[in-house]
């Protein structure tokens, strides 16, 4: 309905449709908001009744610093400074380059691309933060190449010389000082292992390869580009050796892996595969590549990203079918109780932000693909239930003194 346009002009009709346009945007973000304030009313009133003391607090107090590691992890993993933002907001660490480097250092699903994100910024506390994680590292007595493969094999190198610099510097100092008899200095380590990352790309990238300026097709080729780097003194046999490493085995992809990399090296990827997913506050439906892991679904822009667009966390939620008028094959992820899901994405800023649904609508390409999907969230969720009661189970209250 609205006021008669028979007598208006086109201007005027434009204006009202995209006045009514920007209230039907209010309005879905206006029950979002309630919805949301209604989530922290319960949460808040479920606060009160259980804030009367007993054993159950300190499982509660655990329960709620292990959901905040895990949020910040996966804010880590879509944007790093974010991540570890949150994670000193929360009180779970310092925010010191120490405190940052034993986190990134211990740390368990963490991408590799991500850590080399934080560590390619130049600001002197990320700057600090990896001399303090190469620090970490047990190089003592080890070789050459088995410590830089150790080092590099925990975060993936920028491709930006003075990144690769800094990287490989911090690394010759750490393992000069921990290898006092090791014949070259700091300074003559940093010289070679930049050599050997030039080797790397001159034997395994295509397109060097290609170059005959940057080819270095034999032991005696890179015995005598150390020579002009001021390394003439070096053992024949030592430097024939690092060249038939680095030949037989390249060095782990640099340019950075793939979150579809990290899950498969780090977690058990249950299912994975294409879906489409439909939108929050434009219900649209666009292709995702899903993958369901470690009590998470994770959906990327496609196979090959390096970032997940989202990650929804499955505790608590249940999953059906979801028969839907513009789409076949649907079911949703929901709130038992519905409320706000536990999620996060990265929204149009490349900032990471909370979801605000509690319900996940997808499509599957099949009536199989359909029912394989849910079969696998259904354990997947199960599982996480199983592990949350046996947890709560091994938890032994103190007795309430008489």
């Amino acid at each position: 309905e609205g006021p008669d346009t028979s007598g208006w002009l086109p201007e005027q009709v434009n204006e009202l449709e995209l006045l009514k346009q920007r209230k039907r945007t209010l309005e879905i973000e206006l029950t979002e908001l309630r919805t949301e304030l209604e989530s922290l009313d319960r949460e808040i009133r479920e606060m009160d009744i259980g804030s009367g003391g007993g054993g159950g607090e300190a499982f509660e107090a655990t329960s709620q610093r292990d959901k905040a590691l895990l949020t910040g992890r996966n804010k880590f993993n879509l944007k790093p400074a974010t991540g570890i933002a949150y994670l000193v907001e929360q009180g779970l660490l310092e925010n010191t380059p120490a405190a940052v480097a034993s986190f990134l250092f211990q740390s368990t699903n963490l991408s590799r691309r991500a850590v080399g994100d934080y560590f390619a910024h130049s600001k002197p506390f990320n700057v600090q933060t990896l001399d303090a994680f190469a620090g970490l590292f047990n190089f003592a007595g080890k070789k050459l190449m088995q410590a830089l493969r150790e080092f590099l094999g925990t975060f993936a190198v920028a491709g930006e010389s003075q990144v690769i610099e800094r990287c490989i510097s911090v690394f010759a100092k750490s393992f000069a000082s921990q290898n006092p008899d090791f014949p070259l200095s700091a300074d003559r380590i940093f010289v070679l292992c930049y050599a050997c990352m030039i080797l790397n790309t001159a034997l395994h990238n295509e397109n060097a390869k290609k170059d005959k300026t940057t080819r270095i097709g034999s032991p005696e080729d890179f015995q005598a580009m150390l020579e002009r780097a001021d390394l003439r003194d070096l053992d024949r046999a030592f430097v024939r050796d690092i060249y038939e490493d680095i030949r037989l085995q390249p060095f782990v992809n640099n340019g950075g892996d793939s979150f579809e990399d990290l899950l498969h090296s780090v977690c058990n990827v249950i299912k994975e595969g294409y879906l489409y997913k439909q939108g929050g506050k434009v219900r649209t439906w666009k292709r995702r590549y899903c993958m369901l892991h470690g009590g998470q679904l994770s959906y990327l822009a496609d196979k090959s990203s390096n970032y997940p667009k989202g990650i929804i966390q499955l505790r608590d939620l249940g999953v059906r079918e979801a028969p839907d008028k513009a789409k076949s094959f649907c079911f949703e992820l929901f709130s038992h109780r519905d409320e706000r899901i536990e999620a996060y994405k990265t929204d149009s800023s490349n900032s990471v932000v909370a979801g605000r649904h509690s319900v996940y609508k997808f499509s599957a390409q099949s009536l199989d693909d359909l029912q394989s999907w849910v079969r696998a969230l259904t354990d997947s969720i199960q599982e996480q239930r199983f592990f949350t009661v046996k947890r709560s189970l091994s938890y032994q209250p103190q007795p309430v003194p008489q």
